[in-house]
Order: C-alpha cells, then sequence, then structure tokens
C-alpha cells in the first residue's frame, strides 16, 4: 500500500506522518509518537569565543557539542528559576525566634 493509498484511510484530523509504517498524528491532541520527535533549537550569532569554550568544554567531557548542550540545558532547568525560587520561600511560614536575635545578642554582651 502507498503513502497516498495510507492517507485516504486515515480519518481525519489525522495527517499522515510515516509512509511506510502508516504512522499518523492527531492534530488535535499530542502527538501519538512523541518518544520518536525530537524538536531541534537553533541559536543565531553565538560569539566565536562562547563557541570554541563550549566546543572545548564538550571535548573534555567526551560529549558530542549538542549533547554536552542538552545536558547543560538540563541542568539549568533542573534548579528552580529565581521566580520560582522568590515564590517558595515566601510561601514559606513566618519563623518566630523566641529569643530573637537582637535578645541573644544583648545577653552574650551583658555577660562579659
Amino acid at each position: 500500500m502507498g503513502s497516498s493509498e495510507l492517507a485516504n484511510e486515515i480519518e481525519a484530523p489525522y495527517i499522515l506522518v510515516c509512509g511506510q509504517h502508516a504512522c499518523k498524528t492527531c492534530m488535535n491532541r499530542s502527538c501519538l509518537h512523541e518518544h520518536a520527535m525530537n524538536t531541534v533549537i537553533q541559536i543565531r550569532n553565538v560569539p566565536a569565543v562562547l563557541h570554541r569554550r563550549l566546543k572545548a568544554r564538550a571535548a573534555i567531557e567526551g560529549l558530542s557539542m549538542s549533547r554536552y548542550i542538552m545536558r547543560e540545558m538540563e541542568k539549568v532547568l533542573d534548579r528552580p528559576s529565581r521566580r520560582e525560587l522568590l515564590e517558595a520561600i515566601r510561601a514559606q511560614p513566618e519563623a518566630v525566634l523566641n529569643p530573637s536575635p537582637a535578645e541573644i545578642l544583648r545577653a552574650e554582651r551583658e555577660s562579659r
């Protein structure tokens, strides 16, 4: 069966992704083959110095530059952003110290 025949058999709103295996992607929800789909990110105007540093670090780690950059992006995204960190701090209950730090310092100074 050719890809045009497969395309006719796949009802809307599906589109034919792979004529060889009759893979299809639903246009109303996430891709049925998300595990096989990769996204490309292109970064333009990378300074030559930065490119050389990335290339050198990737080589030292024994990784391709793409894999090295992906690993570094994963590390950055595993940490909370500044906004997320501030929101988490604000969500914490207010600490009540008894005695207060000022009282502790005052007592320490008076004991000398």
